[in-house]
């Protein structure tokens, strides 16, 4: 349950630049929560909102249903309103055929929805995600291509895609990292046209293979981008560097393998093990163990990383 608010302006602005309704609205915001049942989750990000719960009757969705209505009521009393078009209900493997409402309105259901970026649909599959991202990564490559001289090095043109283009491909690979080998190949294209096009500049009758190419503008493949990403994620959480407890991501084994580095996680059984939490075990476990115990910081670790990940290829 998608829900956004609208109509809350104050004219102020701080001598910093930080706008005091933007302050004055978490204020408000920050205080929902209290007015929805516990057995109701609650996600909060600046002026949306996400109610969500297991349905596994109708009486769950009654409750839900009083959760919407308790929070349009709490919007109601501090003068705020709910953008009624834009407030969607996505069913995650639900057959419970219930239609929510909200002041007397029934509630759109999507199979799809976009979440701070994310597409998501309601087989909890990234189809869609990937293949918007691909295409907005191939228009922004054929701006940036279509605009830098065909005289510049190579190099110019790896750190323009580096800066333009690929961080379209990475936005959060931590929640949608693809397991299917289509998908992968599908959000590898975009690299592999600006390869094979910057290397057309300098050497105009040659066919070069893609792992040539990758190695002449020294990039690596987008999957073993987004291992390091999933490792990299893993080791913030791990050391503390994100404000989320590691025990609401991942599980410590009762008793650790001696041959394994001392931040070894336990991988528990799962119907998919595609999702971040268990697809990065394995590929964490086998970090090895006496570089381990030396790092501490970010840098440090994403040495280490580069090191191996380029070693070993995408066999980590």
């Amino acid at each position: 349950m998608r829900i956004t608010l609208n109509h809350f302006c104050l004219k102020q602005v701080s001598p910093k630049g930080l706008s005091w309704d933007h302050c004055c609205f978490l204020i408000y915001i920050n205080d929902l929560p209290s007015h929805i049942p516990k057995n109701i989750k609650v996600k909060l990000y600046a002026d949306d909102f996400k109610l969500y719960s297991e349905i596994k009757s109708e009486k769950d969705c009654i409750e839900l249903q009083k959760a919407i209505n308790n929070a349009y009521r709490w919007a109601k009393d501090n003068k705020l309103e709910f953008s009624i078009s834009k407030v969607k209900v996505l069913k995650i493997y639900n057959k419970i055929n219930f239609n929510y409402e909200i002041s007397g309105e029934k509630i759109e259901e999507v199979t799809n929805i976009r979440d701070l970026g994310i597409y998501i649909d309601n087989r909890l599959k990234f189809d869609q995600h990937i293949a918007k991202i691909t295409k907005s990564s191939f228009i922004r490559l054929n701006n940036i291509l279509g605009i830098l001289p065909k005289t510049l090095p190579i190099e110019t043109y790896v750190k323009a895609f580096k800066t333009y283009v690929r961080p379209l491909m990475e936005y959060s690979t931590e929640n949608f990292s693809p397991k299917l080998e289509y998908l992968n190949k599908q959000l590898e294209r975009p690299q592999k046209s600006f390869t094979r096009r910057i290397l057309r500049y300098k050497y105009k009758y040659q066919k070069i293979g893609y792992n040539e190419r990758l190695k002449r503008c020294n990039l690596p493949p987008t999957n073993i981008r987004r291992i390091r990403t999933d490792l990299m994620t893993t080791f913030k959480i791990i050391k503390g560097f994100y404000k989320i407890k590691p025990e609401q991501i991942f599980s410590k084994p009762n008793r650790n393998n001696p041959r394994l580095h001392r931040y070894q996680l336990f991988k528990k059984q799962a119907k998919n093990n595609h999702f971040f939490s268990h697809r990065v075990i394995d590929k964490w476990n086998k970090l090895p163990k006496n570089e381990m115990e030396k790092i501490n910081t970010i840098p440090q670790f994403r040495k280490l990383l580069d090191k191996i990940l380029i070693a070993e290829d995408s066999n980590l």
